[in-house]
Parts: structure tokens; C-alpha cells; sequence
């Protein structure tokens, strides 16, 4: 039976706690980002509403209340949608940190099955050498169809990206109209 020292896998530990580390303190600025965002949109949002609560009590006619939903309810729609539209490239920016450390660890991962066959193959008995260039030759195959899927999933989501920034914002009568019809 083989004994494995700790020392072995030593290296491999500090490089893994340095990535979870980074990952870690990436995770915490972008938390940061989004707890702050959300803090000054709703105090924003407090002071609002207190003075257009304060204005929708002054409203005497029809034109009151458009003049209101004018100064106070359109500007407060309008924060809101910037508010989770700066949330979601906080998010965006949380995930591609994900991926990054992903990839970072499937490299690492790759490096290591590599090494790996390297060194059974030469531990292994003359005549074995097709089969270790199989086996080879099949991880790579395995690691270049993966990494052909993450390219394809990236560009599912920049075609995604695309089309999101490319929609025009709808606007409050052309939505109206769309729930009267």
C-alpha cells in the first residue's frame, strides 16, 4: 500500500486557497457594490415618496394628478429601473468571477490529470504506450469539447446582452395602450 504525505499536496492547497481567497474578496466588493446600491436607491426612494405623498394630497383635479405622476411618480418608475438595471451588471459581474475561478480550477484540474497520465505512463510496462497516446488523446478531445461549449455558452450570452441593450425602453402610453387592446 502507498503512503501519501500531506507535503504532496501542500502546493495544489495554497494555489486553491489563494483562488478561493480572491474569489472570496471579489464576491464581498461586488456584495458591497449591490448592498450600497440598494441603500441609496431607497433612501432616494424614502425621500421621494414622502414628498410625493406630500404633493398627491394637494391634488384637486384631473390635471393635478397628471401634473403629480409627472414630478413624482415617472422620475420614481424611471430610478427604479436604473436601480435594477445597475443590480443586474453588479450580478453579471458577480458571475463572470464565478466563471473566471471556474476556469482557473478546470485549468489546474487539466494540469493535473495530464501530469498524471504522464507519470503512470512511465511507470507502466513496456508495450503500453499506444494506450496511454489513447487516453491522451481522448482527455484532450474531452477538454476541447468543453471548452468549445463554454465559448458557446459565452456567446449565447453576449447575443443575449445584445439583444436586452438593443430593445427600446417601452413607454407608459405604448404600454397603456398594449393592456387596453
Amino acid at each position: 500500500m502507498t503512503v501519501v504525505s500531506i507535503a504532496r499536496f501542500a502546493p495544489l492547497q495554497g494555489a486553491e486557497l489563494d483562488q478561493f481567497i480572491e474569489l472570496a474578496q471579489g464576491l464581498a466588493d461586488q456584495a458591497e457594490k449591490l448592498v450600497r446600491l440598494q441603500l441609496e436607491n431607497n433612501l432616494e426612494l424614502a425621500r421621494e415618496a414622502l414628498a410625493g405623498s406630500a404633493g398627491f394630497f394637494g391634488i384637486r383635479d384631473v390635471a393635478g394628478l397628471a401634473d403629480w405622476q409627472a414630478r413624482f411618480f415617472q422620475p420614481q418608475l424611471q430610478r427604479s429601473t436604473d436601480s435594477a438595471r445597475q443590480q443586474y451588471e453588479v450580478l453579471l459581474e458577480a458571475g463572470q468571477l464565478f466563471a473566471e475561478a471556474f476556469r482557473n480550477t478546470a485549468a489546474t484540474a487539466t494540469g493535473q490529470v495530464r501530469h498524471n497520465i504522464d507519470r503512470v505512463a512511465e511507470g507502466a510496462p513496456a508495450g503500453f504506450d499506444a494506450w496511454f497516446d489513447v487516453l491522451r488523446s481522448g482527455f484532450e478531445a474531452q477538454v476541447a469539447a468543453f471548452e468549445n461549449f463554454g465559448k458557446l455558452g459565452e456567446q449565447i450570452q453576449d447575443v443575449a446582452l445584445a439583444v436586452q441593450a438593443a430593445k427600446p425602453a417601452a413607454s407608459p402610453r405604448r404600454e397603456a395602450a398594449r393592456k387596453t387592446a
